[in-house]
């Protein structure tokens, strides 16, 4: 028996980055729980749009998809992605766990601080800045 999940925020303008967390975190928990229980997840990415197809695929194999099915636009035909073992990067899991401040996330990101606020993996809230709720949902 499968599911249906409504990730809210898709489509709307002004929840857009949101929404595109959403999606990754769900996708990532119901891939993790697969994994958990033996099972060998595939994402099939056919429907939908480019940019939360991306998320999709890169949140499935984040969290241990074993490849992707997409039935391509030229080809008309079903195409397998290769499997691409894919995680978050270690300074992000340090940030999160509090092993390291903003300065030195952003040093090992090749970016600075306002740039990581700026896209949206930082969040400023009560005068410090955190990592973005919903992408540590991800982690």
């Amino acid at each position: 028996g499968g599911r249906v999940r409504v990730v809210e925020g898709l489509g709307w303008e002004d929840k857009f980055g949101e929404a595109l967390l959403r999606l990754a975190t769900a996708i990532r928990e119901d891939f993790s729980e697969a994994r958990r229980e033996g099972r060998m997840p595939y994402l099939v990415a056919t429907g939908g749009f480019k940019p939360e197809s991306t998320f999709a695929v890169v949140a499935a194999y984040a969290a241990g998809a074993v490849g992707v099915f997409y039935i391509h636009e030229t080809f008309r035909r079903l195409v397998e992605l290769p499997m691409v073992p894919l995680q978050l990067h270690g300074a992000v899991a340090k940030f999160a766990r509090g092993e390291a401040d903003e300065h030195r996330l952003a040093r090992e990101l090749g970016l600075d601080v306002q740039h990581l606020e700026a896209v949206g993996l930082l969040v400023e809230e009560g005068g410090a800045r955190r990592l973005n709720p919903l992408l540590e949902r991800l982690l």
